[in-house]
This record gives C-alpha cells, structure tokens and sequence, in this order.
C-alpha cells in the first residue's frame, strides 16, 4: 500500500445494494425522458394537426425538421412542414 493512502473493502451486501439503487435511479430517469418526449409529441400532434398552430413548430421543432407524410411527401425545414399543413387545409 502507497503512504498515504487507504483502503477498505466495502461489504457485498452494501455493494449489491448500491448498485441496485444506481440501477433504479437509471430506469427512472430513462422513464422520465420517455415520458417528456411523449408529452411533447402529443403536444406537437395536437397543436398542429388538432388547431393548425404553426407556432407549434418554431417552439419544437429543428431547423432542419423533416416531415414525411404519404399524401404530401417528404418536406424539410420549419417554412416547408408549415406550407405543407396550408396545403392540406385548402384541399
């Protein structure tokens, strides 16, 4: 053992113990974030298909969005999935 320094052993059952604490507190946070991402895709559903807010995709969505829906094809970019929800309201 180097001067200075000191070691110990920590108990199994300890060990098992915080491991499944740490395993837990993961899964937990997987969930969380699951069930944010849920939200903000129901949110996006709902605001921009349900009411045809095209704020909606300038608060969630990336520059560089692509949607790609049967009817209309594939679109990217904020501007196109906003044109393409213009075009399916005049139909």
């Amino acid at each position: 053992m180097k001067e200075g320094r000191q070691t110990f052993q920590i108990p199994s059952t300890v060990s098992r113990a915080f491991s499944a604490s740490i395993s837990a507190m993961s899964f937990n946070m997987e969930q969380t974030e699951q069930e944010k991402n849920k939200q903000i895709v129901a949110r996006y559903s709902e605001e921009f298909w349900g009411k045809g807010n095209l704020e909606i995709v300038d608060e969630l969505c990336a520059d560089d969005i692509l949607s790609n829906y049967p009817m209309h094809g594939p679109r990217r970019g904020k501007q196109a999935v906003k044109q393409m929800l213009a075009e399916f309201k005049a139909v």
